[in-house]
């Protein structure tokens, strides 16, 4: 027991890192592509993205509004 005992003393004060309580707010990369019309449709132009740096949880009209401006 007292084997036992000292082991799981052991365990506990073993630090295995320190935990993060709060996440990084991280940035990810979109790539938005540049249409132009031709007749009544639109095509993709060849080349011509554009990269947009922005949250992961942002909302579609968000994420439209930032595109438009850029």
């Amino acid at each position: 027991m007292e084997y036992r005992s000292s082991k799981s003393k052991e365990k506990q004060s073993f630090n295995c890192g320190k935990v993060r309580l709060k996440q990084e707010r991280r940035q990810v990369q979109i790539n938005i592509g540049m249409m132009s019309p031709q007749g009544v449709d639109l095509k993709p132009r060849r080349g011509k993205n554009t990269p947009l740096f922005t949250d992961p949880e942002i909302a579609a009209p968000v994420l439209l509004e930032r595109a438009v401006q850029k």
